[in-house]
């Protein structure tokens, strides 16, 4: 069975991964990757 959706992505994100507030400057450019400026 699917777990329900939930809505935190972006604070697990930010509370687990070194620097992760910094997430919150994507701009979706689409590099997603070593080339990315943030």
């Amino acid at each position: 069975m699917i777990e329900k959706y939930r809505g935190n992505f972006l604070k697990e994100v930010q509370d687990n991964v070194e620097e992760g507030d910094w997430v919150k400057m994507c701009m979706q450019c689409g590099v997603c990757s070593g080339s990315c400026p943030l």
